[in-house]
């Protein structure tokens, strides 16, 4: 069987998502697991779904996604997890393209093609997984995994509270020797939501990126490439006081703009990509400073 969770917490966008969902054919027997830290938001869709398996979730100790993706694996009844996110809607054959290499027992894990339904913010989320078989990350809006993987690896890292957890748990089953299936016929269309939103996104992956360096560094420090992509902006943002003895120096931060420019042939999306990394940077930082301040409380 195969066990579809989707992690809510009174989100009303998740009804275009179970309404596809519930016309998926697919050769194989699946249950739909939403897993509610707000009941009584959704009790309308509850009434309307009933043959998805509504758990609530108790927020009362812990409140972070992560953990209420582990209570869904525990829930879970299938030999095969698969994820997608409240705000995403898949194309027509998506859990049968997703799942079809773990079923047929050639892969452990597989991830899918996410797509924006938005031009802008976010579109270097787009397609950046295009150019092999297998991929470094699967992100948790459109991933699957034999149950294999977490009785071996362990659940994802509930510490995660903004985000990041799919990417730390990549590197953790691609460290125990498995490899991740890119499926690009399994597609998924995401709404990442207004501005707003997305100030707030990236703030916290940036949080949760600090906690993922700290987590990884050892291995982190042998990439260079990777090292500069995390750190790059929180190092230009801590040293602007450099300004008080070299004016020129927010200059600097052309360098990665004009290699975005260039990569992107798109002025909008180079300002745009700028913006949102300094959210991130400044993110990383308040990571930092949180960590420095348990650190010395105790």
């Amino acid at each position: 069987m195969i066990s579809v969770i989707i992690p809510v917490k009174g989100h009303r966008v998740v009804e275009k998502l179970l309404k596809e969902l519930q016309g998926t054919k697919i050769n194989r027997k699946f249950e739909i697991l939403v897993i509610d830290s707000a009941p009584d938001a959704l009790r309308d869709l509850r009434n309307k779904f009933k043959k998805v398996r509504w758990i609530d979730y108790d927020t009362s100790s812990k409140q972070s996604i992560p953990e209420q993706r582990n209570f869904g694996i525990k829930k879970a009844k299938g030999n095969i997890i698969a994820f997608i996110d409240a705000d995403c809607v898949p194309e027509k054959d998506w859990l049968s393209n997703l799942t079809e290499p773990i079923v047929s027992g050639k892969e452990k894990i597989t991830c899918g093609w996410v797509k924006s339904v938005r031009k802008y913010p976010m579109k270097w989320t787009i397609d950046h997984f295009h150019t092999s078989k297998y991929v470094l990350f699967a992100p948790t809006m459109n991933s699957a995994f034999s149950r294999e993987v977490f009785d071996k690896i362990g659940l994802y890292d509930a510490r995660f509270m903004y985000g990041g957890e799919d990417l730390d748990y990549c590197w953790r089953v691609i460290k125990a020797g498995y490899k991740i299936r890119y499926c690009s016929n399994a597609v998924v269309y995401h709404d990442w939501g207004d501005a707003k939103r997305n100030l707030s996104r990236m703030f916290g992956y940036g949080k949760a990126n600090f906690l993922f360096f700290e987590k990884h560094f050892a291995e982190i420090i042998r990439k260079p490439g990777y090292l500069y992509g995390i750190l790059a902006y929180p190092f230009f943002i801590a040293g602007l006081p450099i300004i008080l003895v070299f004016p020129l120096y927010p200059l600097l931060i052309l360098i990665p703009f004009l290699k975005t420019l260039f990569e992107s042939k798109s002025l909008e999306y180079s300002f745009e990509n700028m913006y949102f990394n300094f959210l991130y940077g400044f993110g990383f930082l308040a990571g930092n400073f949180s960590y420095v301040k348990s650190s010395l409380l105790g």
